[in-house]
């Protein structure tokens, strides 16, 4: 299946300091009127995989859309000349978008992936049997969680996984 990607960059004249949090807290109150910015409908949530995401790499926030969602960025990406994290304001002095076709499935060969910013993996449950665990258990734990995220992912993005997930 084909996923419609698009990758918004901003960068300041000093590096922004926050997190994904705060910057999805920008654009849901600067941009209420969108739903998928901020995954609500008047005071409910929207339990739904987000299709709009929130990064901070190096100081620069990323914003990535994924189908409806890169339209949704599209309409929004030059309406705002600052951003607002916390109590500080950052200029927007420079934009990057970058819109592309990417294959989202199964495949026959192993992708080797890294985490560009941290993965909350447990739970309060998982993080007691994870402390309880031998370091085989541990991984093993770890290897059904991330099984979990990428289905769930996928039920989300509307992609039915018919093979194996290896890790």
């Amino acid at each position: 299946m084909r996923l419609k990607i698009l990758r918004l960059t901003l960068h300041s004249d000093t590096p922004m300091r926050g997190d994904g949090a705060k910057l999805r807290g920008f654009f849901a109150t600067s941009f209420n009127e969108y739903p998928s910015l901020h995954q609500h409908i008047t005071d409910k949530l929207i339990y739904r995989y987000p299709l709009i995401q929130y990064k901070m790499l190096n100081g620069s926030p990323l914003v990535l859309g994924i189908n409806e969602g890169a339209e949704v960025l599209k309409e929004i990406y030059n309406k705002f000349k600052e951003i607002k994290l916390g109590d500080r304001c950052y200029c927007i002095m420079e934009r990057g978008v970058t819109v592309k076709s990417e294959e989202f499935g199964c495949t026959e060969e192993i992708l080797s992936y890294r985490f560009a910013t941290p993965w909350i993996a447990l739970s309060q449950e998982n993080y007691v049997r994870y402390k309880e665990a031998s370091e085989e258990e541990k991984r093993d734990l770890l290897r059904r969680i991330l099984v979990g995220n990428i289905l769930s992912a996928s039920k989300g993005l509307g992609y039915v996984a018919k093979e194996h997930i290896r890790l």
